[in-house]
Parts: structure tokens; sequence; C-alpha cells
């Protein structure tokens, strides 16, 4: 699987298990690959941000929206199975 394509598609019984949609899923990703500014996540991942933003998995900084250790460590599960 190609790791760094934002396009990856998730395991969906992967995302349940860790509490996550692939949608989000895929905002996680695309965080972690671009630290995106606010208006770019606005129009790509519409609402998405914000619930993850509000469980503490990503946070913005300086403008630039970034993964917390937590949403770190979800992404690299959802990567790699570890």
């Amino acid at each position: 699987m190609e790791l760094d394509n934002e396009l990856v598609k998730f395991n969906p019984y992967r995302c349940k298990a860790l509490g996550l949609t692939p949608v989000e899923a895929r905002c996680l990703n695309y965080v972690r690959l671009h630290t995106p500014l606010h208006a770019r996540m606005k129009q790509t991942f519409p609402g998405v941000y914000e619930r993850l933003e509000r469980r503490g998995l990503m946070e913005m900084i300086a403008g630039e929206w970034r993964l917390t250790e937590a949403g770190k460590s979800k992404i690299r599960v959802l990567l790699e199975g570890k």
C-alpha cells in the first residue's frame, strides 16, 4: 500500500475499531501529509475537521492544521496496523 498517497483506502473495520469513519481517517491522513491551512480544510473536509479537533486528534497552530499525539497514534495504527 502506498502510504504517502492522500487517497489511500482505509480498512473500514480498523477505522471502526478506532472510533473513526473512513472519511475521518482520510482527513487525518491529509493533515499528516500536507499540514493544510484552515481555508483548505474547510473546503476539503467541511465539518469533519471540527469533529476531529473536538476529539483532540488535530489542532490548529499558527493557521495550519497539525496532528496531536493522539491523532498520530491513530493514523499510525490505520497505516501500519500496530
